[in-house]
């Protein structure tokens, strides 16, 4: 039996078809007015998730 998928994780990492999972940045959504487009585009960016703790993450999203 499958257990839920864990809503928290599933808006906060992405898993890629080769298997990976992705990540957003934090610190993000403020103090933002002095930063240059370009580390407001390097900020929206996905970045991969560490291996360490991948399968404890992978647990949590059963059904992607």
């Amino acid at each position: 039996m499958m257990g839920k998928t864990n809503k928290m994780v599933a808006k906060r990492f992405k898993l890629t078809k080769s298997g990976k999972l992705l990540r957003k940045r934090g610190a993000v959504n403020h103090f933002n007015a002095r930063k240059t487009s370009n580390t407001m585009r390097f900020k929206k960016k996905r970045f991969a998730f560490a291996q360490v703790n991948a399968k404890t993450v992978k647990q949590y999203l059963p059904f992607n």
